[in-house]
């Protein structure tokens, strides 16, 4: 569970979101894998949160040992060594608990069609895990949007927004961030 770090207002005005948000719980998550073809690279990481009518309510973030080795240049991007991930619990196991987490959630999270989710959808399948939630990606979203971004990679939307995105290319970081996006994103001007 999350609580929040904000201080109440007294003369601020509730935030009012748009209809991807209000009465939905969306879980926004990040992969870090041991490369980039989802079709045979693995899951080192997973992290997420749960939002609940706009507001972040639970943490999901955990390693996950994979059976090949984490590639020099992966360990360089992301900081996630073999050691790290050596006693983390295997994949179905933490794509089983994610499946729980996720249950009758719509899955969010930066460019995820093209990558997280062909992922979980892939190494789900091998467990008998139908990702089959109805999805946002905020990539699309922000492409959609009236905000004139430099550029749609999730630091550019972060610092547009003058978020914090600190630990990037870590699960846990960006599902936090990306989070924070989609909000903004669906975020209706009084």
């Amino acid at each position: 569970k999350l609580t929040t770090t904000e201080q109440s207002n007294l003369f601020s005005l509730p935030k009012v979101y748009d209809d991807n948000i209000n009465g939905e719980t969306i879980v926004v998550f990040d992969l870090e894998t041991t490369g980039l073809d989802s079709d045979v690279d693995e899951i080192t990481e997973i992290g997420a949160v749960k939002i609940v009518d706009g507001v972040i309510l639970e943490k999901f973030a955990t390693f996950v040992k994979p059976s090949i080795s984490i590639p020099k240049e992966v360990t360089e991007l992301t900081g996630i060594t073999n050691e790290m991930v050596a006693n983390a619990p295997e994949v179905q196991y933490v794509l089983k608990d994610f499946y729980e987490f996720a249950k009758g959630a719509t899955l969010c999270g930066h460019n995820i069609i093209n990558f997280d989710l062909k992922f979980v959808r892939r190494i789900g399948q091998e467990y008998g895990l139908d990702f089959d939630n109805p999805v946002l990606d905020t990539y699309n979203l922000a492409r959609a949007s009236k905000h004139m971004f430099t550029s749609y990679k999730l630091g550019s939307i972060v610092k547009y927004f003058d978020l914090t995105l600190e630990g990037a290319h870590r699960a846990w970081n960006d599902a936090y961030a990306t989070a924070e996006v989609l909000l903004k994103l669906c975020e209706k001007q009084p």
